[in-house]
């Protein structure tokens, strides 16, 4: 076989893996989230990713699922797809877990300690969702901005829901992991408070 023939099978084989390799980047990315960054951190904080161990935030990082980011003080805000913004109070821990494209973006939100604000600039699609879970509630949302902010007094755990654009949609999550069925809105301008004494969870 000449030099040429050999060259010419060797350039389409390689022409037929890259299309093979684009094919499956491209089959799997709806597993993918689009964008999901450290949009700006300026201050003390740490990410922690399972396989890496604890990592120094920066801006423009590009943060994965299953991230758990804490800010101790200063300023953090990171950026979900292209409209999505989640500004961290200080003190503040949570945990991301995004999924999905443009059409069926899905992101949850851990919110584990202190507070966050939400900022959705644009409407979701009908196959996508935006959750926030702390220990007594959960949230979801299509389009809005609202604070969220989980705190301790005796003993008695509080989430506080305050919403500034939109509806927010609440359920109450019980100490066994259920979650209650029913729907509470909250809506532009009003707040909820739902508290959890070991015994009972319930809105104020």
């Amino acid at each position: 076989m000449s030099k040429r023939m050999i060259a010419i099978i060797a350039g389409a084989s390689a022409v037929v893996i890259a299309a093979v390799v684009v094919m499956i980047i491209v089959l799997s990315g709806g597993d993918t989230y689009r964008l999901l960054k450290m949009y700006e951190f300026n201050g003390s904080g740490s990410v922690s990713r399972e396989g890496k161990g604890e990592m120094t935030p920066y801006t423009n990082m590009v943060l994965e699922s299953g991230d758990k980011i804490v800010l101790d003080t200063g300023r953090l805000v990171i950026q979900a797809d292209e409209d999505k913004y989640i500004y961290l109070d200080e003190h503040t821990e949570i945990k991301l877990v995004a999924s999905g494209s443009s059409d069926n973006s899905k992101t949850e939100i851990e919110l584990l300690k202190g507070g966050i604000t939400n900022d959705i600039k644009n409407k979701l699609t009908g196959q996508s969702s935006y959750e926030i879970n702390t220990p007594n509630s959960t949230m979801s949302v299509r389009g809005t901005v609202f604070y969220v902010y989980i705190y301790e007094i005796d003993g008695i755990k509080y989430t506080r829901v305050c919403v500034f654009e939109g509806t927010v949609a609440t359920h109450l999550v019980y100490k066994d992991g259920t979650v209650d069925s029913k729907e509470v809105l909250v809506g532009k301008g009003k707040e909820v408070i739902i508290y959890e004494d070991g015994t009972t969870t319930d809105y104020l």
